[in-house]
């Protein structure tokens, strides 16, 4: 090898040694997230229970502390438990009385947490009650927060309409306070001329810098996911995994269930081949938004979620194609074998039953390869015409069904069945042979073979191993030795004999 090419590959080596440290440092983080969340429930229960200290003091003077006590606990809850949060924004409501600015503050609030649940009609309502001159920075985010949320909620009917909508917010958010990572993150978005990604990247990266070392780690989540997007729409996929993680690692550490991060992460584990991790991350984001009444998440989780299915499909129809072709070679080369052994051993009984079964099991192996694949083409093609039509829930119904699956073993087993019994059509009769009177088999009215005589028919071309037998018959291990014992005990040959006495027949 060139000594040109050594730093290439050490290059390489190093950029993937560093991406799998990167996705181990977050699974570490994944295990720990039931002990990050029980503590985050911990401060969650004592701030509750001081709030309940003051409801039975029931002072009039306590009502602006306990505003503000319910105003910390559906914030905090507003990453971790939608209901939760809306019935604190609610209790906000109720102790806001006929303060113009905090009834202003608690409407924000229950707006925003309606659009993470999907109720469109009861968020615009109470965005339409709003003053937002009397917000003050953070809660003017929480107000344009769901009002950009509404808007996307909304633009399904009209879209072009609601675009423009959503520019003019992004901007009219721009002007009263350009230092969110949000309002920066949809600038970059909806008005490039004005904030470059060059520029957004920039300002991101110092709120990162300057949120590392806060105690609330939301706005520092929130900036790795938005810069991470920015990078990934500039192709630089590298870095926004790299981004990515640090956002998805931060939501864990605060116990946020609405995360974006670790349902963008699979789809980069896809591209980067990593299948198995792509689809463990999109069921456990899955898993939260169902568990924590995220339903904004539901549809775009569930398109993500059918993309990646689909590119799984196409990933197994090509290895399958692989597969096959290599089958092919190597059956080819086992022919070539088989018939260099015929000749040698110059017995025309055994050249024979050699070629019978060799005719008949590579027939059988081409038709089950081309059968199969014509079938995944076709299981694909109802899939596009499925989402099409009935959109992805549909889909998802559709994959829950194993009706594909069994029909197709079942026709396997059969296709075996014609195979060993066209090769050995004695066999049953001659097991019979050394079977007792009361153990006596006979076929199925089809045809086909029962259990026990496709064990003793694996054990008669020789793959006596039981896990394998429990492999191939789609069956447990220990029922397989269960019905093995019972052959034994019903034949009558010594247990010890009984397999060598069954490859002879």
């Amino acid at each position: 090898m060139k000594r040109e090419f050594l730093p290439i590959i050490f290059l390489l080596v190093t950029l993937l040694s560093s991406c799998n440290d990167s996705y181990r440092r977050l699974e570490r983080e994944l295990d720990l997230s039931p002990q990050y969340d029980e503590a985050f429930l911990h401060r969650q229960d004592s701030l509750r229970r001081l709030l309940e200290t003051l409801e039975l003091q029931n002072d009039e003077d306590k009502r602006n502390e306990r505003f503000l006590l319910e105003y910390e606990i559906q914030e905090r809850y507003f990453v971790f438990n939608t209901d939760s949060c809306k019935h604190h924004a609610r209790k906000m409501l109720e102790l806001s009385g006929d303060d113009p600015r905090a009834l202003s503050i608690s409407k924000a609030h229950l707006a925003r947490v309606l659009c993470r649940q999907d109720s469109v009609e009861q968020a615009q309502s109470y965005l339409g009650q709003i003053n937002p001159d009397l917000l003050d920075k953070k809660d003017l985010e929480v107000y344009y927060t769901a009002r950009y949320s509404l808007l996307s909620a909304l633009e399904d009917k009209h879209k072009e309409d609601y675009r423009l909508a959503k520019k003019r917010l992004a901007q009219e958010w721009w002007q009263k306070d350009s230092l969110k990572a949000y309002s920066i993150y949809l600038m970059a978005r909806l008005h490039p001329e004005t904030m470059p990604l060059e520029k957004a990247q920039k300002r991101l990266k110092a709120i990162i810098a300057k949120e590392s070392a806060s105690i609330e780690k939301n706005e520092y989540a929130k900036s790795n996911y938005y810069i991470a997007r920015l990078h990934y729409i500039a192709g630089e996929q590298e870095k926004a995994r790299d981004y990515l993680v640090e956002s998805a690692i931060t939501d864990i550490r605060i116990s946020a269930k609405g995360y974006g991060a670790l349902m963008e992460l699979s789809r980069i584990c896809l591209m980067e081949g990593s299948a198995k991790r792509a689809v463990s991350y999109i069921q456990r984001t899955k898993q939260d938004a169902l568990q924590y009444n995220y339903t904004s998440r539901y549809n775009y989780i569930n398109s993500l979620e059918l993309e990646i299915l689909e590119l799984l499909v196409a990933q197994e129809r090509s290895r399958k194609r692989i597969l096959y072709i290599t089958g092919l070679i190597i059956l080819s080369l086992l022919a070539v074998l088989v018939t260099f052994f015929i000749k040698l051993l110059h017995s025309h009984r055994k050249v024979e039953e050699v070629s019978r079964i060799k005719d008949s099991f590579l027939s059988i192996y081409m038709e089950r390869c081309v059968d199969y694949l014509n079938k995944v083409d076709e299981y694909r093609s109802q899939l596009r015409q499925t989402a099409k039509k009935d959109g992805p829930e549909a889909i998802l119904a559709m994959l829950r069904k194993p009706l594909f699956a069994d029909s197709e073993f079942a026709k396997l087993l059969k296709d075996f069945d014609t195979a060993f019994l066209g090769i050995f059509p004695d066999f049953v009769s001659n097991l019979n042979m050394i079977m007792r009177p009361e153990a006596q088999f006979r076929l199925n009215t089809d045809g086909s073979m029962s259990t026990h005589l496709r064990i003793l028919a694996l054990i008669r071309i020789g793959i006596a191993d039981r896990r394998k037998i429990a492999k191939i018959l789609n069956m447990s291990v220990t029922t397989v030795y269960s019905y093995h014992t019972h052959l034994q005990q019903s034949s009558l040959v010594p247990k010890k004999e009984f397999d060598k006495v069954v490859m002879t027949l």
